[in-house]
């Protein structure tokens, strides 16, 4: 999102660019400009697109002439948000006549400003009909690694669209509410063996809230009684929370349950949570065989290589060729994070955003959603290498 601030106090336009990059929003340096300057900048604001940030301390009545000065520089589309200490609601009022469109208060509640204007925002561009991204993420080595992968890319993912939903199909043992520390009364079982129509309704009644902006449908427990599902219903669950939320992510159990639960023909991205070693890259092209017969096309397959970095461990470009994939990530391990922030019910990028997996999985989240990421190397030692390549030999041999 092309993101410009125009403003007359360094500290709170400085402030708000924290809050944007909290959110994932990166507005550089060049496109924070100085409204005392503003004459100097007629040329560039004309080519301005996505949001303009006016930052000012008090908006009061003057400033509704800046207001609608820049709606007739800027390009049409251009939204124009204000982003004030504090305000004149008269000039509030006035200021939204004149062409603004949104209002953000800077305050000790800036990020959440921020998480909330960005999912209106999300809103008021989606057009009539349009419909939200559904991700799919299906273990090949553990349940634990695609619960892992789930909450971090839906964290991500919330950052940048400002909210998404996550529906755990995850029907033997699911663990996503746990792993967030939240509390629920129902679950997903208890709309799938509804008799009645869902609807949004019903939906948000199941739904609980996490501080991410992640809203969860909870799945069940391990030993919850699953005879009176309807197994239709499932994709009804889901092209509901698509029509509501710009991004769905479905955890399942596997590909042949989330065949069975019939996502994969909903899905516009499905994500294979792997290790790089021999059982898990041969589990992995049995279910990319698996995809490309329930007609998922194989650009649309992701994989992610989860705990990466571990001498010994299959070359990740053995096994990029092995399951013949374009669309490769591999997520280092850094155990200590991921266990502090599983229990502390956070996800990681939120809760260790520094660290090297969640920098992965933000990378991931962004190549998803088609933001370009800078490549990295390998930092594998030689010796790990000289290991892997001979496993690889032998992948190769079982998995072909």
């Amino acid at each position: 999102m092309e993101t410009w601030i125009l403003t007359e106090n360094e500290t709170l336009s400085g402030n708000l660019h924290d809050a944007l990059a909290h959110s994932g929003i990166v507005c550089p340096e060049e496109r924070i400009l100085d409204l005392a300057s503003l004459p100097e900048w007629k040329d560039v604001l004309k080519q301005a697109q996505g949001v303009l940030f006016v930052v000012v301390q008090r908006f009061g009545k003057d400033h509704c002439n800046l207001v609608r000065y820049l709606r007739n520089v800027v390009e049409r589309d251009t939204t124009i948000a204000i982003a004030s200490a504090s305000t004149d609601d008269m000039a509030v009022v006035q200021a939204v006549r004149v062409g603004a469109n949104d209002f953000l208060a800077l305050n000790e509640w800036l990020t959440d400003e921020v998480v909330s204007f960005l999912g209106r925002l999300r809103e008021s561009q989606r057009q009539d009909g349009d419909e939200g991204t559904v991700v799919t993420v299906i273990p090949c080595q553990s349940a634990s690694d695609a619960s892992l992968t789930t909450l971090n890319l839906s964290g991500v993912f919330s950052m940048l669209e400002g909210s998404c939903m996550v529906c755990d199909m995850h029907f033997r043992g699911s663990d996503l509410a746990l792993r967030l520390k939240l509390d629920h009364r129902h679950n997903v079982v208890d709309l799938l063996t509804q008799a009645d129509v869902i609807d949004e309704g019903m939906l948000r009644q199941v739904l609980v809230e996490h501080a991410s902006g992640i809203s969860l449908l909870p799945g069940p427990d391990l030993f919850a009684d699953l005879a009176g599902i309807q197994m239709p219903l499932c994709r009804d669950v889901v092209a509901l929370a698509r029509s509501c939320w710009p991004i769905v992510t479905v955890n399942t159990e596997s590909v042949y349950q989330a065949r069975q639960v019939g996502v994969l023909g909903m899905s516009d991205v499905v994500v294979l949570a792997i290790r790089l070693d021999i059982a898990s890259v041969h589990r992995a092209k049995q279910a990319i065989t698996m995809l490309l017969e329930s007609n998922v096309p194989r650009a649309s397959i992701h994989i992610v290589a989860v705990g990466a970095g571990i001498a010994g461990e299959l070359p990740a470009n053995s096994v990029k060729k092995i399951l013949q994939v374009d669309n490769f990530h591999c997520v280092p391990e850094d155990q200590e994070a991921v266990v502090k922030s599983t229990n502390i019910g956070n996800p990681l990028v939120f809760e260790q955003p520094n660290c090297k997996t969640a920098k992965a999985f933000r990378a991931c989240a962004e190549s998803l959603l088609g933001i370009e990421a800078p490549a990295k190397t390998s930092t594998l030692p030689l010796s790990g290498l000289r290991a892997a390549s001979f496993l690889a030999i032998s992948a190769l041999m079982l998995c072909s």
